[in-house]
């Protein structure tokens, strides 16, 4: 089935929009008016030019052009609305068996605002957020997440669709039956040859809280051949990156970048991947000329983009404070040796580490000076 086999019903709403709903029961729950929100409702996200609303049991999302004055882009728009092609491409996800969240409408405004509504998943995070607070922060192994994950991450992998962002802040998570969805799919799409090897990047998201041997058993265990080779890959494929942006994240982070870092009064808080505080638990205080500070600041941040278990710092306060966790002991030569490579892959130099073990017994690298 495809977009043209769905019997799509148009309705206009009181300013004259056309909304394309797949259920007339829902334009009705929407009050036929989904855009109209409540006095004083707050987006449940917000980046940019986009803003996420819940609404009577629907998500609304909701972008606006960045070039609304070009007439080429507000004609292309006018054309080609996103909402559109997102809302085919979740049509086509869920007619192929790949869980994804369920479209019920979309819209289009003068080629410079788009709608798209969809229906809420009860009970639901996401992958990247259970990780991070499960794994990263509360030391769980999560058998059941990452199996099912590997499961699901498999079957898209081989579905013959191509997912231009791949990532776990795009899968869906319900804990109770293990289960998950892909949400934001604009520009997936089948493709002749879809770049499952790319796509298969994402197992590197796992790669700060999980030691070698796992992450390679997950690379196995999502069908991805010669895994070795993969993970050497993925790695390097990190580092290249992060090479690339590292100037503007610098920037950003130093300029208390909200996707980074949390600022109460004097203090900056650091974010985890799930962009929650760290704890100022199991940690200690670091007190520092303001130049060492910045210096070790600096280098945490690197190591946080590039995936490199830490002993991570938590909290700054000016000029020179620092709250950094705690080690709990001397690492495993088997879990230097893991980290080594890592540092190696990363083009970073291993005498400028000591080593050491976490409050989960997990080896770290903590900067030297």
């Amino acid at each position: 089935m495809g977009y043209r086999d769905h019997k799509i019903l148009k309705f206009c709403d009181a300013a004259g929009v056309v909304w394309h709903f797949l259920r007339e029961t829902d334009w009705e729950r929407l009050d036929r008016a989904p855009s109209a929100m409540p006095p004083g409702c707050a987006p449940v996200k917000q980046s940019g030019l986009r803003a996420v609303f819940r609404k009577n049991g629907f998500f609304l999302k909701t972008e606006l052009s960045a070039h609304p004055r070009s007439p080429f882009s507000r004609l292309r728009n006018m054309l080609f609305p996103k909402t559109r092609s997102e809302f085919r491409s979740l049509l086509d996800l869920r007619d192929a068996g790949i869980p994804a969240v369920e479209p019920v409408a979309w819209m289009q405004s003068g080629g410079i605002v788009w709608t798209l509504v969809t229906r809420e998943m009860p009970d639901v995070v996401t992958a990247n957020d259970i990780f991070h607070t499960a794994v990263g922060g509360d030391g769980r192994k999560c058998p059941e997440f990452f199996a099912a994950w590997c499961a699901f991450v498999r079957a898209v992998l081989d579905s013959g669709f191509d997912h231009p962002d791949f990532h776990n802040g795009n899968i869906l998570y319900r804990e109770k039956d293990h289960s998950f969805a892909l949400v934001d799919v604009y520009g997936v799409r089948r493709r002749a040859f879809p770049r499952r090897r790319k796509m298969a990047m994402i197992v590197r998201e796992f790669a700060e809280f999980l030691p070698k041997a796992e992450l390679l058993k997950l690379i196995t265990d999502c069908g991805i051949p010669d895994g070795e080779a993969f993970y050497r890959d993925m790695l390097r494929y990190d580092a290249r990156h992060i090479r690339h942006e590292w100037k503007r994240r610098e920037k950003q982070f130093f300029h208390d970048y909200a996707k980074f870092v949390r600022v109460e009064g004097e203090r900056r808080r650091t974010l985890d991947g799930a962009r929650a505080p760290l704890p100022l638990e199991n940690t200690e205080k670091l007190d520092l000329d303001p130049a060492a500070a910045e210096a070790l600041r600096r280098e945490d941040f690197r190591l946080s983009l590039l995936r490199i278990p830490r002993l991570r710092i938590a909290a700054f306060d000016p000029p020179g404070t620092l709250y950094r966790e705690t080690a709990t002991g001397p690492a495993a030569p088997a879990g230097i040796a893991d980290v080594l490579e890592r540092l190696e892959l990363a083009g970073l130099a291993p005498d400028a580490y000591d080593y050491a073990a976490d409050r989960f017994g997990r080896t770290v690298v903590v900067p030297k000076g």
